[in-house]
């Protein structure tokens, strides 16, 4: 193959720029001679960089980061968190860490006037079943007054960022909000009794935990009055504390309680895959 022949030309390195500029050849075969020997040259001196490494990443111990950083920029130093937005944390490096709702849960209580109530050990009443269809009977002198939609807002936050315990009743009692009746309200305040007996629970992490991610789920089977379908249920946890939980009604009703349980199980792992 004929190559054209051209004049030899070469330009400078321009050494402000640190660049490196190809210089103009006779032949495409010297050329490449040439980006060889520049490619080296640059790589040597990278090398040289990296065995002289520069002022900053000489740090004698990682704890003196903070004070190389305060010498080149303005900065303010913050006591460890002790309360987060709307949460307490209670840390010592190296121990459990715990998160809680105490101050939020007791702002509840005052606000539905609950916070003189007795505790109980259960958030609802197992046994008791309630529906949109309820008779007049279940119609209190106190439903039009009581702030329902209120309250169960206020109950769905707490039990989506730290209450998972209360995860079911928050979402069951939500599908009531357009026309509460009495037995509506009175499972709702059922809800905060639990709460005045349970304000104090944290969510704790162990640094020492040797448990990694694990999830649960379950569902029930047809236990919706009014449309029969069920609800699945589940839960992540990861260094022994929860990190991720949810209740939702099935969008189909199942068969068969074997169905329910496979319909309950996408849900985390779509969760977890996505």
């Amino acid at each position: 193959m004929y190559y054209p022949q051209a004049e030899e030309k070469y330009i400078e390195q321009d050494k402000e720029e640190d660049t490196y500029f190809i210089p103009i050849t006779e032949t495409i075969e010297e050329q490449i001679t040439d980006v060889k020997e520049i490619h080296d040259k640059t790589t040597s001196e990278a090398e040289d960089e990296l065995e002289e490494p520069r002022e900053y990443v000489k740090s004698p111990r990682p704890q003196l980061f903070s004070t190389h950083v305060g010498e080149r920029f303005e900065r303010k130093r913050f006591k460890r968190a002790e309360i987060f937005p709307k949460y307490e944390v209670d840390y010592k490096p190296g121990s459990t860490m715990f998160l809680s709702q105490r101050h939020y849960a007791e702002n509840i209580l005052r606000r539905f006037r609950m916070q003189d109530c007795h505790g109980v050990n259960t958030p609802m009443d197992i046994n008791q079943k309630l529906s949109k269809l309820m008779s007049k009977e279940h119609v209190s002198p106190e439903s039009p007054n009581f702030p329902y939609q209120e309250a169960i807002g206020t109950l769905l936050y707490l039990s989506q960022t730290s209450r998972p315990d209360i995860c079911f009743e928050a979402s069951f009692l939500s599908s009531f909000n357009q026309e509460p009746k009495g037995a509506h309200i009175k499972a709702v305040k059922r809800v905060m009794r639990y709460i005045q007996g349970t304000k104090d629970a944290k969510i704790a992490f162990d640094p020492d935990s040797k448990q990694g991610l694990v999830g649960y789920c379950d569902s029930d089977w047809a236990n919706n009055v009014d449309n029969r379908r069920s609800v699945s249920g589940y839960i992540f946890m990861f260094q022994g504390g929860p990190i991720s939980w949810a209740s939702r009604r099935q969008k189909t009703v199942a068969l068969s309680s074997c169905e329910a349980e496979y319909m309950a199980l996408q849900q985390p792992v779509k969760k977890q895959n996505g």
